[in-house]
């Protein structure tokens, strides 16, 4: 076993050197925020002014029931679809009331409640940490209601388990991340509800429902599962409303808060910051309160509101760390003005505190300022309460309401601003690394897709070029493809001066530039007249008769080639305009209906079914071409008719009548069955690999062609293996996407890249580009909300997150990952004819690879890292550059692994070479 050389190890050096350093920008730009130490407590409530009153205000009600809908936005409760009929008749008898909450992205799951149980703004590494919570250490709404000696009990998403393990007296938990089951997952829930409204030994209740955020992920906001659903949870609604009719008012008094975490994206993902993401209902329901009479309009409030509202409403300290803002309105309308004004004290109190933390002199800051303003205020209405007239003192504390409540949000939005705060030396340190690679001159390669390249590079300097980086790959790809159908004639123009005066095939190999329909024409002309001439002399001439006759061949044939070549051009750009328009992405026109969201309609549902079957059948043939055992063909076969049957098997599309009932329900089994076949066929692929390789060494002087042989149809083989996965993983839609992918990369395969040699840096920046189209054909984007949660529960039935992290990496990046491995099978068509140089120069081409990715992967990443370290306060940090980093950190994960296949493979072909 030969052992790496010197340079082998310079390049693995490097690409684990910018991996750490990319590491080390993302820790120092993403820190985990470490929050107040400790728990607020009644002895930290400012004295109530002149009065010297302690403690807090009476707690509203004893018992609190939470009930958080996941994914619920803000139109399926004020939308003009009357979607929950009993809860709308409770808000308009008043006994009721509802907010328009804002969410602070990222709009996932664990952030949101961190959000709602502790009033702060959790990081955007929560994103990452949403698949993994731990315990929350951090001041909360639930420890303070545990220390004020309430009972807790929940059932639900068991992300509240694990951020509060030993809070709740009871619990039933269920895992929030299998997307594919909305039904038993709140049925789990719904099934404590009767013995736990009877029972009179707890004092606050949180239920968090899934089934509408799975919906969402397998349908989105507009299936009509949606309807069904949210009438089922203003049933439950209606159940705990009539329990709380039963309780005693004056020793019990409940009150029932129903929110949302999230929204739910257009597409039904969240993540991001669209309006559907972003705005979620909060709505207070008490048949023990009169709730005050919203006028017109819902009250635009922040979620981090919530936190501090409970706190007033129950009677609780506000926790240390809260940015919100007690919300009067949702106080009941019996409250009196000194109680509201007390509550607004003590939460401007608090954020004061949190404002002398995060600034060195607080005293000078404004809403500081403000805030001892208001305090004065309130101390000169209290200390003239007696000698005023009822109106004036209600008018007086009025005001000073208004001016705790102004202070208040001013010292919380400077918090907010001051709470970010950045390792500016590890991200300076980060950066310089990233800007430092090896810059080596590649070799010269095709002049457009170099300046495509750059292109995409300085795009990513404009926040608008993020959001809609699609458009960027379209037009370089499209671009690429059409400079190739018009360079067509050049590239064929010395294959047929070859042809016509006997020297064989132009062996150059590369496209030269120039006026070539003329030459063209001028050669056509010239070997004409030659043509004439001999035919004349072969007349009498044997030797020469069959000479002309094979020129006469080979000039046809040539004809034929570049026919099909400019035809499969043509075929290429017509499929990738189709492909354009099949996924909308990005956001400016996001909500434009596209072919994604008319198949997707349940009204279409058999058009859906009968494009999948026939997608299928297409990706089918295609992977016939490529597969040379029957065994591959008969497993490929196999699998392509299991997912379909696991496709409708999540009632996605439909089932013959005959196999309705072999079919299950949830399509687990099927999938199983199809990944099973998908499995066969790579290990009868590897096979055949093994026997080619002894095949090989057997032979004599063919050896090294039969291994270059063998290695090229094993690639064929991984390209169907791939591609099946695909179809498995893949929204159904989609199927057909994958089948266009098979069609058109024939189409390269076969015949553009036999005609138009590219040397193989070129190939591999060509790939790089088809790639990055495929992940935004998808319907992929620089926003998390489309990343397809749905595909990482492919096959199982339970939570296993190292199987649905790899199941979400293969789907989110299968067209970046396809493109790679027919990279590595065209480097095979670009050999030289020269035999001996077979194992050097495919050594060579695979290093100068290694090298070109390593650069294409630094150069973004430096001038990346570079842009959001100065725009770390802008308004889009959060929704548009922090996302797009952690794409760009999980791409680069993709790209390292090829960048290790081309070194192995360098290695290897040294190696073998060399004995």
């Amino acid at each position: 076993m030969k052992f790496p050389t010197k340079a082998e190890w310079v390049f693995v050096f490097c690409l684990f050197n910018a991996l750490f350093n990319f590491a080390l920008f993302l820790r120092c730009y993403f820190p985990l925020k470490q929050g107040l130490d400790g728990h607020a407590s009644v002895h930290d409530t400012p004295l109530e002014p002149v009065t010297g009153r302690e403690g807090l205000p009476a707690s509203h009600y004893r018992r609190l029931v939470l009930m958080v809908i996941d994914a619920l936005r803000a139109d399926f409760v004020v939308g003009d679809i009357n979607f929950m009929p009993y809860t709308k008749q409770l808000l308009q008898e008043r006994r009721g009331v509802v907010f328009l909450a804002r969410a602070h992205p990222p709009t996932v799951t664990l952030p949101r409640i961190k959000s709602i149980t502790t009033g702060s703004i959790p990081g955007f590494v929560d994103v990452v940490m949403n698949f993994g919570s731990t315990v929350l250490t951090e001041d909360n709404l639930m420890t303070q209601l545990k220390q004020a000696g309430k009972t807790l009990t929940f059932f639900g998403d068991d992300t509240w388990l694990n951020l509060f393990p030993d809070h709740f007296t009871r619990s039933d938990g269920t895992t929030s991340f299998f997307v594919t089951d909305y039904t038993e997952v709140d049925n789990n829930v719904t099934r404590h509800l009767s013995q736990e409204l009877a029972a009179s030994d707890w004092d606050v209740m949180t239920l968090h429902y899934l089934g509408l955020d799975h919906i969402g992920h397998l349908a989105g906001p507009t299936s009509p599962l949606i309807k069904p659903k949210l009438q089922e949870m203003d049933t439950v609604i209606q159940q705990i409303y009539s329990a709380m009719q039963s309780w005693s008012a004056s020793e019990s008094p409940g009150l029932l808060v129903i929110c949302g975490d999230h929204g739910m994206s257009d597409q039904g993902g969240h993540g991001g910051a669209s309006p559907g993401e972003v705005l979620v209902p909060v709505v207070l329901l008490s048949p023990h309160t009169v709730f005050q009479h919203q006028k017109s309009g819902y009250p635009d409030i922040d979620q981090i509101d919530l936190c501090p509202t409970l706190s007033a409403l129950m009677g609780l300290p506000i926790p240390k760390n809260n940015l919100g803002c007690v919300e009067v309105a949702a106080l009941p309308q019996n409250t009196s003005l000194r109680d509201k004004v007390r509550a607004m004290q003590i939460n401007a109190a608090q954020l004061a505190r949190m404002l002398e933390k995060n600034v060195g002199d607080a005293s000078q800051d404004h809403a500081y300022q403000l805030y001892k303003a208001a305090l004065q205020s309130h101390s000169e209405w209290l200390a003239g309460a007696n000698s005023s007239s009822e109106s004036s003192k209600q008018s007086s504390g009025n005001q000073v309401l208004l001016a705790y409540q102004d202070a208040a949000q001013r010292m919380s939005q400077r918090i907010s601003k001051m709470s970010t705060r950045y390792d500016m030396y590890g991200i300076s340190v980060a950066v310089t690394a990233l800007w430092m690679r090896d810059t080596k001159p590649l070799s010269p390669v095709e002049m457009f897709l170099v300046c495509g390249t750059i292109l995409h590079t300085l795009s990513l300097v404009s926040s608008s070029f993020v959001e809609e980086e699609h458009q960027t790959w379209y037009f370089i790809t499209s671009s690429i493809h059409t400079l190739l159908l018009f360079r067509l004639p050049d590239s064929f123009a010395g294959k047929f001066a070859a042809s016509a005066s006997g020297g064989g095939t132009a062996t150059s190999g590369h496209m030269r530039s120039g006026d070539v329909l003329g030459r063209m024409s001028g050669e056509r002309e010239e070997n004409y007249v030659q043509y004439t001439q001999l035919k004349e002399h072969s007349k009498h001439n044997p030797w020469l008769k069959r000479e002309m006759e094979r020129k006469t061949t080979e000039g046809r044939s040539l004809d034929k080639a570049f026919l099909k070549t400019a035809v499969s051009l043509v075929v290429i750009l017509c499929i990738l305009r189709v492909l354009r328009r099949w996924n909308q992405t990005g956001n400016k026109w996001l909500d434009v209906p596209d072919v994604g969201d008319w198949l997707v309609m349940p009204e279409n549902k058999m058009a859906l079914s009968a494009l999948v079957a026939v997608s299928l059948l297409c990706n089918l043939l295609t992977n016939l071409s490529r597969l040379r055992t029957l065994g591959g063909r008969a497993a490929c076969a196999c699998a392509m008719m299991a997912v379909y049957c696991s496709k409708a098997g999540t009632g996605a599309t439909l089932m013959p009548e005959t196999l309705t009932g072999i079919v299950s329900t949830q399509g687990v089994t099927e999938a199983r069955l199809a990944y099973s076949f998908i499995l066969v066929l790579l290990v009868l692929n590897l096979h055949q690999l093994w026997k080619d390789n002894v095949s090989s060494h057997a032979s004599s002087q063919s050896s090294v062609r039969v291994a270059l042989s063998g290695l090229s149809e094993f690639l064929e083989g991984l390209q169907a293996f791939w591609l099946c996965l695909m179809c498995l993983l893949l929204r159904p839609h989609n199927t057909a996407l994958v089948a266009m992918l098979s069609v058109l990369e024939r189409l390269v395969c076969g015949y553009v890249l036999r005609s138009v040699k590219l040397r193989p840096v070129c190939l591999l920046l060509y790939c790089m580009a088809l790639g990055q189209a495929f992940f935004f054909f998808q319907g992929n984007s620089n926003s998390v909300s489309t990343v397809d949660v749905a595909a990482g529960y492919t096959a199982l039935q339970d939570y296993q997150p190292v199987l649905i992290g790899i199941q979400m990496c293969f789907s989110t990046y299968a067209g970046v990952i396809f493109w790679l491995i027919s990279c590595l099978k065209y480097v095979l068509l670009v050999l030289p004819s020269d035999a001996s140089v077979d194992h050097q120069w495919l050594a060579d081409a695979h290093t100068d690879m290694a090298i070109t990715l390593l650069l294409t992967r630094a150069l973004p990443l430096a001038v990346y890292t570079t842009l959001v370290t100065f725009m770390r306060y802008h308004l889009f940090v959060w929704t548009v550059f922090s996302p797009k980093l952690l794409y760009e950190g999980m791409l680069t994960v993709v790209y390292s692994a090829f960048y290790v296949t081309c070194l192995c493979v360098a290695h290897s072909l040294r190696s073998k070479g060399q004995q």
